[in-house]
């Protein structure tokens, strides 16, 4: 999708999630979650396509993301994984989904029959802070047809929720711990409702772009300082 259409695609989301403090995502593959979002303290970042004077953004483009208040629940990811370390396996959950548990937007425990996703993934949930949810993004991408097989960044874009454990995306002022882990886990779509009866209530594989929707300013447009590795060793 061009910039000018991801602006809008992701304009549209951030006020629709913007309308309520608490929502919930659930999905048929078994995702039931509540996460509780502050609009006025944690920023929402905006990777569209476009990047201000002097700075970098990583293509495709196509997500939203900011930090918890806090999650609870059975988060079913069906998508894939990207952890910011180099690995040379099939990140793709589609045959053997990759199951966590949360409580108060911490890994709790989890399953998956992957062998190999198995334990790369207790050994992200091993780093320091590792198991904190310290991402919550929206891939916003309609254009993108599935998962690659690669560890990429193109997946973390597909339409639907993931969790980023490990390293957050706001400023220390705000997040004062620091992970150098950061473990993107990614699900298809799902649907979100907000708690208050008043928030949003749409489906993330496929809402509706409302062009008239103005997008608002987002101090972060990058995503570059959740994905460099910072000294982690090769899997």
């Amino acid at each position: 999708m061009s910039a000018d259409e991801l602006s809008q695609r992701n304009a549209t989301l951030l006020r629709e999630l913007e309308r309520d403090s608490s929502v919930t995502v659930q999905t048929d593959a078994g995702t039931d979650l509540e996460i509780k979002f502050d609009h006025d303290l944690y920023e929402w970042m905006s990777i569209r396509g476009t990047a201000a004077a002097g700075r970098i953004t990583i293509l495709p483009a196509g997500e939203i993301a900011t930090y918890p208040v806090s999650v609870d629940g059975v988060f079913v990811a069906d998508g894939a994984i990207h952890p910011n370390i180099l690995i040379d396996f099939d990140v793709r959950l589609e045959r053997a989904p990759l199951t966590v548990e949360i409580e108060r937007a911490q890994a709790v425990s989890f399953s998956c029959e992957n062998a190999e996703i198995s334990q790369l993934t207790s050994r992200m949930f091993a780093q320091p802070y590792g198991r904190r949810v310290g991402e919550v993004g929206f891939g916003t991408n309609a254009s993108l047809l599935g998962f690659t097989r690669e560890n990429s960044h193109l997946n973390e874009r597909f339409p639907g929720l993931h969790f980023g454990f490990g390293r957050h995306n706001q400023r220390p002022s705000i997040v004062p711990y620091i992970s150098l882990s950061h473990y993107d886990v990614i699900m298809r779509g799902g649907r979100v409702a907000g708690c208050s009866g008043n928030g949003p209530n749409l489906d993330l594989a496929n809402f509706e772009t409302d062009y008239s929707a103005i997008h608002p300013f987002c101090d972060k447009d990058e995503d570059l300082g959740d994905c460099c590795s910072d000294g982690l060793p090769q899997w």
